[in-house]
């Protein structure tokens, strides 16, 4: 009914047209506004598809994009062990049938199998009940609030709640002491 797989340079039309939407009916979970990405040709979310460091994937029922996330790995070699989900959306035809999770499932599973990813972050909306209750059931934790991260046309401001998946066990590790 449903398949899961990294997008292509192919599927921009497709990716641009949901990300269009998403910023469309849910500009509040987006830092980016739907008037900065209506611009964006296609030929530029070609290139964004094939970045290195970013994995955006789709999720297709039958043939249609319904569902996306986009996972960007850091380049530093002392981030490395870090990676980022944003970009999350769900179509509202498709919501509150698990697609959401088999999606985000799919995201955390190749993380995980990169050797050197250790955490995922991600930043939700604080008032976004129903993403945070997802994300907490997926192991995600609550580490902090970005107070007035996003600031609306209209002027208000929303908090964004700091999340992170660990994804390999924290070893306490004895710190070295300067001390002679």
């Amino acid at each position: 009914m449903f398949n899961i797989r990294p997008l292509t340079e192919q599927d921009a039309y497709e990716y641009r047209n949901i990300r269009l939407e998403a910023l469309k009916n849910a500009p509040e979970a987006f830092a980016t506004s739907y008037e900065e990405e209506e611009h964006v040709p296609v030929d530029m979310v070609q290139l964004r598809l094939k970045a290195e460091g970013a994995i955006t994937f789709g999720l297709f029922h039958f043939e249609e994009l319904v569902a996306v996330v986009t996972l960007l790995f850091e380049q530093k070699q002392k981030l490395s062990h870090r990676a980022t989900l944003v970009a999350m959306y769900v179509n509202p035809e498709h919501q509150g049938k698990g697609m959401g999770r088999e999606l985000l499932t799919y995201a955390i599973k190749h993380a995980r199998s990169k050797e050197v990813t250790d955490q995922i972050y991600l930043t939700v909306v604080s008032t976004n009940n129903r993403a945070k209750k997802l994300y907490e059931s997926l192991g995600f934790k609550c580490y902090g609030v970005d107070k007035r991260a996003l600031k609306l046309a209209n002027g208000m401001y929303l908090d964004e709640a700091l999340m992170v998946l660990e994804l390999k066990g924290i070893i306490d590790e004895e710190v070295p002491s300067n001390e002679v």
